[in-house]
């Protein structure tokens, strides 16, 4: 009996030890895998962000150069035909963006939500554009070019921290 009970205990333990070992690589490897997912969500919206970036930050630039101290910023915007697609990365990874770091997930909502308000902006002032004879429109264009400029420059201020926060998520 005593071989016996020394084999059952054996696969006992052998049982158990195989059992803890499984959950153990199993949590890795769940954990690793979470880990590429959040790298390769960084990836696709630093490339969204910086392909935007290349849009925003010239017409940053100019405004920030030459309506410095000017409110009656009225002339047509050169942003292209459309400048974020609202199904996008961020529309697709938007649940996920949560995952990231307090700080990280907060300055890209902040990003996107200035960069849907400059897109809704852009479309109204393209619209109002083509009728800009009217004197009303003509103050309805004043209005939405300051408040897509003001948006603008808000997300083209955030764009090279979120790049580089990115980055590091994506060095992990």
């Amino acid at each position: 009996m005593d071989e016996i009970e020394a084999i059952l205990i054996g696969a006992f333990i052998g049982a158990i030890a195989g059992s803890v070992l499984t959950g153990i690589f199993s949590w890795w490897l769940s954990k690793e895998e979470k880990r590429q997912e959040q790298k390769n969500i960084a990836r696709a919206l630093y490339l969204e962000i910086d392909g935007i970036y290349e849009h925003i930050h010239p017409l940053a630039t100019l405004w920030n150069n030459k309506y410095k101290t000017r409110s009656d910023i009225v002339e047509p915007v050169s942003l292209p035909q459309k400048l974020y697609y609202y199904d996008g990365a961020y529309f697709v990874y938007q649940k996920e963006v949560a995952s990231f770091n307090k700080d990280l997930s907060f300055d890209l909502s902040q990003y996107y939500t200035s960069i849907k308000i400059v897109e809704s902006e852009r479309s109204l002032i393209s619209n109002l554009f083509e009728k800009r004879t009217d004197p009303t429109i003509f103050q309805l264009l004043t209005g939405s070019t300051q408040y897509m400029v003001k948006e603008l420059l808000k997300a083209d201020n955030i764009t090279l921290k979120l790049k580089e926060e990115l980055q590091k998520e994506m060095d992990k």
